[in-house]
């Protein structure tokens, strides 16, 4: 038992050098810096230098002591222990999940170190640079989790350390999600054998944020007519009574807006780096009094290509959200109880995705249909649409009810009003 133990686990350096007593090998540790100092060694536990010699790795192999002649370069010999030291350990997470002995290497077959580029080329021409980011840290989690060497060496369980990692970081459920997708697709681009990836049931499941709409519309009506500037009082009227998502919101031009027709397009701009969600370009109508407030402002501002651009027009704007939290705690709306109040005077209340949310909201409140909000939302998956049926509160649905049940009716004369009924019943 053992022997498996130090054949699976152990890499050890030594120095073989010259000394007055002849060829000897001590063993070697970095210091502190996690850096060699060569030829120095400990010679009966006093420090000494003997300059001539070369690197040995120390494994052991079928229960026998095996020494391998690295090179006198001390940096490169730590590289070649952590890498043999790694591919011992993925080889025992791998005999432990298999019951069998990791495969041979074939010839010119790739690590998952020399897939990673690769994949990352792959993956970038079919997403947004920015996007790129969430790739590069989970795979960077994996590596240092799981430290495997070739793509037959993945096993299952290699995901539940990576998810434990993951909940170690205190990264949200819906981080985890997405992230777990990203790795397994690395996987799969990697070759990994499909028995040795998790099953669709062993995958994380994703939570959708809950739904937060602004309750008061008293508040938002203060906050649209109390912005510091015009440009963000329409913004904000614009994300209420369009839906948009602050980056479609962003990059809308003039030339997308039709004031005759009364509507919006939303579409991809790869000039400027963005692209629509679920690549679906859609047109929204606009309401008579946002279209009035669009003139208004392009009154102002003929020669500007962006409707909310930056300060010289020069590209889409991206501080947004940095300016609602101002406008919101110098007018006094903030909840001044959230942390962000306390600490940051930046109400955790106040969110750009909102807006959105409660727009959907207040359409299904108000009778729109699901497939036309669908549409309007630029979702994919109705499924998605009906998490905006938020039930309303107990005030809104009194005054629903008393609509529906206690409307006017006209009188017929098969029909006794309730009143008259409970004067003859009496």
């Amino acid at each position: 038992m053992g022997t498996r133990k130090r054949e699976s686990l152990t890499a050890l350096l030594y120095w073989h050098c010259k000394t007055p007593k002849g060829w000897r090998r001590f063993r070697v540790e970095p210091s502190t810096n996690g850096r060699l100092r060569k030829g120095w060694v400990k010679d009966n536990g006093v420090d000494a230098n003997y300059p001539e010699g070369v690197y040995h790795l120390r494994t052991y192999k079928d229960g026998k002591t095996v020494f391998e002649v690295l090179t006198d370069d001390a940096a490169a010999a730590l590289s070649t222990r952590k890498t043999t030291k790694n591919k011992l350990i993925a080889d025992k997470h791998y005999l432990a999940a298999t019951g069998t002995r990791v495969p041979q290497r074939d010839a010119g077959e790739k690590s998952l170190l020399e897939l990673r580029p690769l994949f990352i080329e792959h993956i970038g021409l079919r997403i947004e640079e920015r996007s790129l980011f969430s790739y590069e840290r989970i795979l960077d989690l994996f590596f240092e989790t799981v430290r495997k060497t070739m793509p037959a060496e993945v096993v299952a369980d290699d995901f539940a350390r990576c998810i434990k990692e993951m909940k170690k970081q205190c990264m949200s459920d819906n981080t985890i999600f997405s992230y777990s997708y990203r790795l397994r697709r690395f996987l799969k681009f990697a070759e990994v054998p499909k028995e040795q990836l998790p099953m669709k049931d062993d995958m994380p499941d994703e939570k959708p944020p809950e739904i937060e709409i602004y309750d008061d519309p008293n508040e938002v009506t203060k906050l649209i007519a109390g912005a510091k500037t015009l440009r963000n009082s329409l913004f904000y009227e614009f994300l209420l009574k369009t839906g948009a998502r602050e980056r479609e919101a962003t990059h809308v031009q003039w030339k997308d807006i039709d004031f005759i027709g009364k509507k919006v397009r939303f579409y991809s701009k790869p000039e400027f780096g963005f692209r629509i969600k679920n690549d679906k370009p859609r047109t929204i109508p606009l309401t008579d009094v946002l279209v009035e407030s669009l003139k208004d402002y392009y009154a102002k501002h003929p020669d500007f290509r962006f409707v909310f651009g930056t300060g010289k027009d020069s590209r889409p704007r991206k501080n947004s959200l940095r300016y609602l939290k101002r406008d919101v705690w110098r007018l006094g709306i903030a909840c001044k109880k959230c942390e962000g109040c306390l600490k940051s005077r930046e109400c955790e209340k106040w969110k750009l995705h909102k807006f959105r949310h409660t727009f959907a909201t207040n359409c299904l409140r108000d009778g729109l249909d699901l497939r036309s909000l669908m549409h309007l939302m630029g979702h994919s998956d109705i499924r998605t649409t009906m998490r905006y049926l938020k039930p309303a509160g107990m005030d809104a649905n009194q005054i629903a009810l008393t609509r529906i049940f206690d409307r006017p009716r006209p009188a017929t004369a098969d029909v006794i009003e309730m009143p008259k009924r409970k004067a003859q019943l009496a």
